[in-house]
């Protein structure tokens, strides 16, 4: 223990014995000066007595608040510099239940997010994973110019009731697409190629004819 000058009504002051801290003080005390770095092992800071001085007023300030006690910054300096030179397995300790302390709360604070997550899911209903679909598709054999127009309703009805079902166009996002209406997108473009490839044979004949008709006028 040390002692401390206090006020006594004002009109002078008396030195009195501070009581001793207790260990869950200390543990405070030991959590504030690492993270603040208050040894200034990390770097060199300037004007550093006024920074530890600032650093140990904050140890006051919360002593105060969490365990309402009033503890003198000289106090705590010669605290501790006893744990740090003479304690030093009381402070390793202390650094243990700190850095399990902190896991803990990060724990905690991971499972809340997911619980979180849990009930956003279940608010808004299952979300499909967004996946991205990538086509590499060959170089067309087939001539790309000259070819007839094919009309919705020369399309056999299978395919209509297909082409029905979803619609992707060029300002479609993975935002607002499902995987399975891509599957079912995909089914129809093949469904209409192969399609269109059975009518080419039939089209090339009518050029042909069409050609020859010319060829004779």
């Amino acid at each position: 223990m040390s002692d401390e000058w206090v006020a006594d009504g004002g009109r002078r002051s008396r030195r009195v014995k501070a009581s001793a801290m207790t260990f869950q003080e200390m543990t405070d005390m030991v959590q504030v000066l690492d993270e603040k770095d208050y040894d200034g092992r990390l770097a060199n800071y300037t004007r550093p007595n006024t920074r530890k001085d600032k650093i140990m007023e904050k140890v006051v300030r919360r002593l105060r608040r969490r365990y309402s006690v009033e503890r003198s910054k000289d106090q705590l300096r010669k605290r501790w510099s006893d744990l740090k030179h003479r304690e030093e397995e009381q402070l390793r300790k202390i650094r243990k239940i700190i850095k399990k302390n902190k896991k803990r709360e990060r724990a905690a604070e991971e499972q809340q997010a997911n619980a979180e997550d849990v009930a956003g899911q279940s608010e808004h209903g299952p979300q499909e994973p967004s996946v991205d679909i990538k086509i590499e598709c060959e170089e067309s054999s087939y001539p790309t110019e000259g070819i007839p127009v094919i009309k919705m309703e020369d399309i056999p009805l299978c395919l209509q009731e297909i082409s029905s079902t979803v619609q992707i166009t060029p300002e479609t996002t993975m935002n607002n697409v499902t995987v399975h209406q891509l599957s079912a997108e995909l089914r129809q473009c093949n469904a209409e190629l192969e399609y269109l490839r059975r009518r080419i044979p039939e089209i090339q004949s009518r050029i042909g004819v069409v050609l020859q008709t010319l060829e004779k006028m």
